[in-house]
């Protein structure tokens, strides 16, 4: 379509790239900070939350396995009777339980690291190349490489207020 390539068309687009070649950097700043105080929004609210569980954690006097400060005293009484092998069963049953959480919360804590490591990597790969993907603008045929940019900067910047996201329903839940 040679009708695109005519000065009577370029002349705005060159305009308009040139105002977002110059801008394309802050462009990219301001949408990634927006998303970054979102993401902080949402993780203030979980740091709320694990702090009113921790105060609420320490006023009952129950401590991490549950037991109240009179268990021992139950615990030792069991020992005395036939109901010790139960109570063993149990209590190793517990930490089997317990330890195979801890190591899909490792696991999954150890993914979604890496994928925010990942995410800011792409993001500023996408932000250094903002400007020249501005330029192509210029030409009508290289419409997709900036649609292409936009969906690609949109999906990695919305990740982090996600990510926060389920941490705080995670943490509400919990």
């Amino acid at each position: 379509n040679t009708n695109a390539y005519t000065l009577r068309n370029l002349i705005p687009r060159f305009f308009i790239s040139v105002i977002m070649v110059n801008s394309s950097i802050f462009i990219a700043q301001f949408f990634t900070d927006l998303t970054l105080i979102i993401t902080n929004v949402f993780l203030i609210q979980a740091g709320n939350i694990v702090e009113t569980n921790l105060e609420l954690f320490s006023r009952t006097g129950t401590n991490t396995l549950g037991l109240s400060a009179g268990a021992p005293s139950l615990m030792f009484g069991s020992l005395l009777s036939s109901n010790f092998t139960s109570l063993a069963n149990s209590l190793f049953a517990n930490d089997i339980v317990s330890l195979i959480v801890l190591l899909v919360v490792l696991i999954v804590t150890f993914a979604v690291n890496l994928l925010l490591v990942f995410r800011s990597g792409f993001i500023w790969l996408l932000v250094i190349s903002s400007p020249l993907v501005f330029l192509l603008w210029l030409l009508p045929s290289a419409k997709t490489l900036l649609s292409a940019w936009w969906k690609h900067f949109s999906r990695w910047i919305v990740i982090g207020p996600l990510i926060a996201i389920i941490f705080l329903i995670g943490i509400s839940l919990a």
